[in-house]
Formats: C-alpha cells, structure tokens, sequence
C-alpha cells in the first residue's frame, strides 16, 4: 500500500510525454437544458456504453436551482448529527459505530495529522463514513435536478424499478471522507452503472478517480494476479501511482470537486483517493439492458466464483422487465425512435439463455422437481448468489424446523463447480416458477420478438445494437438433441448429480493409492500425477483413439479449465490430442512442441471458508489453492527444471513436470484452433477462443 501524497495534482500524469493517462470527458452543466436532453443522452450512451469511456457533468453547484445549503455539513450536523453510523478504519480493516456528528466534527483534525513528511506512515488513522443511506431530501433534490436517464429507479432508465418495491436494493448512498482515506479497485456490482457526484466538500476537498475501461478488465485482471499478486475481484487493493504508471492498459483519471457528476461505465475497475479536510458524495447504480449484457456474459459467473454476493437480482430482474416491457408493446404500438424496442431487443437474448442454461438434458430422464413459490430471496448457500428458478437442496442437512429451517440451497453454478454440501445425500431438484409458465413467456416474447424483425421502421435499431435479423425459434426446438450445441448447467448438474449417487463419498480428498510407478496403467490413472482416482473426479478424452484420463484439479491449475467448461463440452478433447500437455513425458519428447509452452493465467485462489456456509464442501477441486507454480513466464522453457512430485492435481503438489514455462495457456489459446494429427483434435466446442475470468 502506497499512500497518494497530500496536494497531489493528478492532471500532471496526463501531461507527461508517451503517458497512457488521459483526463475523462467533461461536460457543462450549464449547457443542459430540456431541449438538448437528446443530445445528451446520444453523448451518454456514445461515450459510456459504446465507447467505455467515463464521462463527466461538471458545474452542477452554479446552476440556479442547486440547493447548497442541505448538502453542508452542517445541515448533516443539524439534522442528523446523533444518527449512529457506521466508519470504517481502514487501517485496521473494522467498523465502529459512531454518531455522524462526532465523526463530522473530527474529519478536519484527522486530515490535519496527513503532511507531506509522515503520509506514508501506516500509522495515521483513516476513518471513513462509507454506505450510509442518503437522506430522503437530498434524493428528492437531486432527481429534481439531474437528468432524468442518470437517476436512481427512474422507470425510464433503471430496470431495478421493473422489480417488486420489496425486491429493491437500497443502494443510493453517501460517502463523507477526509484525506488519506479511499476505496481500492473494484467494479460495481452486476456490471451496474455507477453514478457519483460531489455536493460538498471543504476548500481542499478533491477526489481522486483512477478508472479502466470496462474491454480492459481481463488484461488488468491478469496483471494484477500476475504483477502485483493481487485480485481485483476480492476488492482489496489500493493501486499506487507507480502501480498504474506499469499497467499494461489505458487509464482515465477524473479529479472530482464540488458539482463534479461522474458516471462509470459497466463493469469498468476503479478505485477513490480523498484529499482535503472533507469530501461529501452521494453515489448511486443503476441497471439497464446494456449492463445486465455485460453482467450476464461473464461477471455475474466470475462474481459467483469469488463468492461475492449479489443483492440485485440480476436473473428475475431480465424477467420481470421482459414482462413489463411485453405488457406495454401490447397496449401501444411501438415507436421507432422509443426505447422501449431498443430495451425488449437487447433483453431477449439475455432471457433465452437465462432458460436455455435452466432447461433438462434432452437425452437423459427428466428428475422430479419440486414446486415452491417464487420466493425471490432464496440465495446459495456456498456462493451468496440470487437464485432466479431453478436449485438443487440437500433434504438431509437443514438447520432447525419448520417455516425457520436454514435449507442448503445451491445454484447449478456452484453445483457444476463441484461445490455442494459435505453429506452424501443426493439432492433435490427445486424450482420457483413451473416451467410451462416460463415456456409460454419466452413463446409470448419471441413471438413479439419476432414481430418487430418484420417491421422495417426498426431496422436502425438492430442495427444500433449488434443484433441480427433473423427469426427466433421456440424453446422446444432450441433445447431438442439434434440443436443443442453446448450442455446447459441444468444437464451437467444432472450428469454430477447421478455421478454421486452412483460413486458416493468418492471426492477429492478421498483416500486412494499410490502405485508403483512400473506397474501404473497410464489409461487407468490421471495421465498427469499418474494416481488413481474415483471416476467422479478425472473425464475421460472423447476421442475413441486417445481415452486418456485427467483429473479436475490439473486442469484447472494448469490450463485454467474447470469442471462445468469441460462438462459442458459436446466434444471434449485433453491436452495431450491438443499437444498442450504439459506432463514432464509429453516435454519430454517434444511432441508438444512450441504450442505448450505459453503462459498460464494466474488465479490465486478464493478462501471461500470465510464466506461460503459451514456446511459446504468443494469436492472435485480446490478453488481456494493458488496455481502459482503452474503459472510460467514467457519464453520457450528449453532448459526446464524436470523436478517431479507426487498429487491429486490438487494443488498441494503435483506429478506433472514443473518447469518454468510448461504451463498452457488458460487464455491465451484458441481452442477452436486445429493442432492435434487430424480435423477432430480439438479441445471442444468455443469456436471463438474468448477467454474472461475462470471459464465461465
């Protein structure tokens, strides 16, 4: 942790000669008016949804109708002031309550003790008033003033209002702060779009803003895992300045004073520096098409993965804004220029593959599945996660009776991770809306879908979007055997689901033995640390001439694959028909050749015990162990270190050869790319060889 001095002046990064520092877009207030809310609302979506880019509205303090006074602090003071809160030490990492007007009355002392000689001392105290829920007049004053398509739960442009009022996340709050106190690099939650603006602050009061666009965060990931031993998905890490200097990614700077409104595109990372004796923000999110796009094509996975909690509610969400958009398409013909259609086209496909990933293996049984009322609040009991429909449930691990029972609840996420409770019971299949109500839905919309493609006048839209104008097919057909493409999470739970009970109490930790290296069978055993396993915890290669066999935990750690991504696979190919192989025998003998040896994405693992419920198990691999010794530096390896050790593959140690550059890559590889001796040596089927975050 590198403190940011006091009086720093930000904007100098952006002037140096080469620097890959640049100042966000500003814009004036002042110029804002009723007739040029079309004009600003083209520079909004160009610059934050299009582009990336943050985007600035400064000014707002000059402008007529600004209500000062209620945001001082004295009027926190007055009104407020024997409020308890919440303040974060930021030092010793707790929270302590307090009353706001003693903490209001001690910012200007503490900010005092920061000077140029003792700022970097790990001893000055940093209390920061973070998360406090904003006072009802200041959101009335500020929806009153703002533009009407940046505001919180406006029906127009935040589809947290299509939700019932008891289904909200309250996330309109206020940060009051002083110098040296800050909030390390994190993204917004569910790829939301995130608001702030300064309505008060001191003389000195500033704010620091270093932020990455959101096509940017997966090489930032990586470098941060890599680079700094850091992840940017735990939300622990403040970034210094010299930090930023080596990022290998473009970074826009914002310094936020009083009347400063800045908005931040989904999932872009960013991270808050307070300079001054006091800092007053009101910030909020809002979640619209674009950002559940994003949400739903990776982040809410890698957020599941970390075991970050989500309060949104992003899959019921989609649903519930589909209906009421369908509702409205029906009562009033649509207009070409309303957004209304633009909304509807962006969320269809996110509610078709919310279904496909929920609907049933076409080739095996349909299980019971048991009928409870859509509850909305039910979460995972190993990730924290919303649960939309569908979950499996342990009948024999619930804590306490009755309507007060704590049920563990999982969500096929976790559930095809190899997450699920430590009993061997198998589990139930649960769901909260039956699933003719969610067919004759998606038949509703797809039929409305499939209207509008007819109609020329919205040609402009699809075009605006990226969508293509075809005709949308139905449900049954997408999810019969002859089309499906890729095994939904629903069809690999059921896969797992009869794995246990078919082999139950076989895990990764499970006792097994170690035979003499003469006598391994290579087609019985993990190819990799030559060990037996229990069939639940190797997949066997799907290419009749290879059959070899290996364990979840090497694949993870040495080419970033977990359990679902192969799974899920209709074709799987290991690493060895694909030449990757990075076993001391296949380096060895150089049939690998060049393509082996690249590198291996970091992941340094997630302590998931200190979230995830005390009854949870992970039981193909280990999440929590780092992969740092399967990560290699860049170079071909030729002198390779060929030091050997005995494993699972989970992590602890390993049989496969360790040497400095034999990890394959996680990210950097094609695997729709053709390497192995024919047509058929591919690994399976993600043609577009995209990698974000764990596989997901």
């Amino acid at each position: 942790f590198t403190p940011i001095p006091p009086g720093f002046d930000v904007k100098q990064l952006a002037e140096e000669p080469g620097s890959h520092f640049h100042l966000a877009t500003r814009v004036d207030a002042r110029t804002l008016t009723p007739n040029t809310s079309e004009q600003f609302d083209e520079i909004y979506r160009s610059q934050v949804l299009q582009i990336g880019e943050p985007l600035v509205i400064e000014n707002w303090h000059l402008k007529s109708k600004w209500p000062g006074h209620i945001f001082k602090d004295e009027w926190l003071d007055n009104n407020l002031g024997r409020q308890r809160v919440q303040i974060r030490d930021l030092v010793k990492g707790t929270d302590d309550e307090w009353s706001l007007g003693w903490y209001l009355s001690k910012c200007e002392t503490l900010a005092s003790k920061f000077t140029l000689e003792n700022y970097k001392s790990f001893k000055r105290q940093r209390l920061y008033l973070k998360d406090m829920d904003c006072p009802s007049v200041w959101m009335k004053n500020l929806g009153d003033i703002l533009p009407k398509g940046t505001f919180y739960l406006d029906e127009n442009a935040d589809l947290m209002a299509s939700l019932p009022e008891e289904l909200r996340a309250v996330n309109m709050m206020c940060y009051v702060g002083h110098e040296g106190t800050f909030t390390p690099c994190h993204k917004e939650m569910c790829s939301s779009i995130g608001q702030n603006i300064m309505v008060s602050a001191s003389e000195n009061g500033k704010s620091i803003w270093f932020l990455v666009k959101p096509d940017d965060r997966a090489k930032l990931a990586v470098w941060f895992r890599s680079v700094l031993g850091q992840d940017l998905e735990l939300e622990n890490y403040f970034a210094s300045i010299e930090d930023w200097k080596k990022a290998p990614v473009d970074v826009w700077i914002v310094e936020q004073k009083v009347g400063d409104f800045l908005i931040i595109p989904p999932a872009s990372p960013h991270q808050v520096w307070n300079q001054g004796d006091l800092t007053i923000k009101a910030a909020w999110n809002r979640c619209t098409p674009e950002s559940l796009k994003v949400c739903l094509s990776g982040e809410l996975s890698m957020s599941k993965f970390a075991c970050r909690e989500e309060a949104y509610k992003v899959k019921t969400m989609v649903y519930m804004a589909m209906l009421k958009i369908a509702n409205e398409l029906d009562k009033t013909p649509p207009n070409e220029e309303g957004s209304i259609v633009r909304d509807f086209l962006t969320l269809y496909p996110l509610f078709e593959a919310i279904m496909l990933d929920e609907a049933f293996s076409p080739e095996l049984p349909v299980p019971t599945v048991e009928d409870v009322r859509a509850e909305y609040g039910i979460t995972c009991s190993f990730c924290s996660g919303n649960i939309f429909n569908r979950f499996l449930s342990c009948p024999s691990c619930p804590i306490g009776d009755g309507d007060n029972a704590d049920c563990y609840d999982i969500c096929m996420d976790c559930y095809t991770l190899g997450r699920r409770c430590k009993c061997d019971t198998p589990p139930k299949w649960v769901q909260q809306y039956p699933w003719v109500t969610l067919q004759n839905d998606h038949e509703r919309f797809r039929q409305i879908f499939n209207r509008l493609i007819e109609g020329e006048q919205f040609a402009s839209i699809f075009k605006r979007i990226g969508l293509g104008r075809s005709t949308r097919e139905s449900l049954d057909h997408l999810t019969s055997a002859e089309n499906v493409t890729r095994k939904s999470r629903a069809w690999v739970s059921q896969i797992l689901s009869d794995l246990y009970t078919m082999y139950p109490g076989q895990r990764r930790k499970g006792a097994r033995v170690i035979k003499d290296a003469a006598k391994v069978d290579n087609k019985g055993n993990c190819h990799v640390c030559k060990n037996p396993h229990a069939p639940i915890i190797y997949v066997q290669c799907s290419n009749a001439r290879c059959n070899k066999r290996y364990c979840y935990g090497y694949l993870w750690r040495a080419h970033s694959q977990n359990p679902y991504m192969i799974l899920a696979s209709m074709n799987w190919r290991c690493p060895f028909c694909l030449r990757q192989c990075t076993c001391a025998a296949c380096l060895k003998s150089g049939r690998n050749g060049r393509r082996a040896r690249r590198n291996n994405p970091i992941w340094l693992g997630y302590n998931t015990r200190a979230v995830t419920d005390q009854r949870s198990e992970e039981w193909l691999t280990t999440f929590a162990q780092h992969n740092k010794k399967w990560a290699t530096p860049t170079g071909d390896g030729d002198g390779a270190s060929q030091k050997r050790k005995r494993s699972d593959g989970s992590g602890e140690d390993s049989d496969a050869d360790l040497d400095g550059s034999s990890g394959s890559s996680g990210g950097g590889v094609n695997y729709g790319e053709n390497i192995g001796d024919d047509e058929d040596d591919v690994m399976d089927d993600e043609e577009d060889g995209e990698w974000e975050g764990p596989g997901m």
